[in-house]
């Protein structure tokens, strides 16, 4: 996950949350992914595939303050 996510003229990052790769008899997991578009190697980078349980608000707030704070990403909110 560092890794990628460190790599040099990553421009952009996307989150995405899905419950149709998980196992049909327990919804209450989640698989949450996180990719990146670098600029020089044009293409996408999958920096982190995970699953969470029990998603809320706060699972999420959580998550971003982490990628904010440790990677120094910059959180746009959309006030729709």
């Amino acid at each position: 996950m560092i890794k990628n996510i460190n790599i040099k003229n990553n421009i952009q990052y996307f989150l995405d949350v899905t419950y149709y790769t998980t196992p049909q008899n327990n919804k209450k997991y989640k698989l949450i992914i996180l990719l990146t578009f670098n600029l020089n190697l044009y293409t996408t980078i999958l920096c982190n595939i995970s699953i969470i349980a029990n998603e809320n608000e706060e699972t999420f707030v959580t998550l971003f303050e982490y990628l904010k704070n440790r990677f120094q990403f910059n959180i746009m909110k959309n006030n729709y």
